[in-house]
């Protein structure tokens, strides 16, 4: 069964999903990726690192995701990659109900209009997608719980310390990272929880985008 390695000097990012419409993170196709919102956890980790995101307000001990970051590419990177690799095609949105998160199609270095797509992007979000995030974040070992509609996975209160109460953390989360990946893989191999996509967005496409708790930004 797949799980979490604990790998010596990487770290545990976490945060608050703000807006879980299946865009950011991207869970589909096989493939998590992480390529809009939280410009500094994209720019600054590493492969090996492994990146939690929480439900926000009273649902903030709820894992909606987890990823172990297999491959990091730039954005031109990863949008030749969406053009021309079979499994990240899909990443590219058709439409504004598509979720697709490869949207800033074109390399420039100044602001503009992105496909229209799910997430709802402008050119207001090019600066902090593209020029301050810089990287977009993929790994084949992740899972992706949603809304919690399959599986309701729940951090036990001896590990409350790693949600943040805004923005994000990872250097706070050292002494707890072997005790999280403890539990993780516990908890995969007791439910027996296979990786991959094992739930739905809580924004589907057609649904009604609501705001977050303003400590969970984007």
């Amino acid at each position: 069964m797949m799980k979490l390695q604990n790998i010596k000097d990487h770290l545990l990012h976490t945060y608050k999903v703000a807006h879980d419409a299946g865009a950011a993170p991207q869970p589909g196709f096989g493939i998590c990726t992480l390529a809009i919102c939280k410009p500094d956890i994209r720019r600054c980790a590493q492969i090996g690192d492994i990146i939690v995101g929480f439900g926000c307000r009273s649902d903030s001990n709820r894992i909606v995701y987890c990823m172990q970051v297999d491959e990091i590419l730039t954005w031109p990177q990863y949008v030749t990659r969406c053009k021309t690799d079979a499994a990240l095609n899909g990443k590219i949105p058709k439409n504004e109900n598509d979720a697709g998160d490869c949207i800033w199609l074109e390399e420039r270095s100044e602001s503009y209009e992105p496909l229209p797509s799910w997430s709802g992007h402008n050119s207001d979000n090019f600066q902090q997608d593209v020029l301050k995030g810089k990287n977009v974040l993929l790994a084949k070992k992740f899972w992706y719980f949603g809304k919690g509609d399959k599986y309701d996975v729940r951090l036990p209160k001896e590990l409350a310390t790693i949600i943040p109460n805004r923005g994000h953390q990872n250097r706070k989360n050292e002494d707890c990272k072997e005790p999280f990946i403890r539990f993780f893989n516990t908890l995969l191999n007791e439910r027996h929880i296979a990786p991959g996509k094992q739930g739905t967005s809580a924004i589907p496409p057609n649904g009604e985008r609501s705001q977050c708790n303003t400590k969970c930004r984007c």
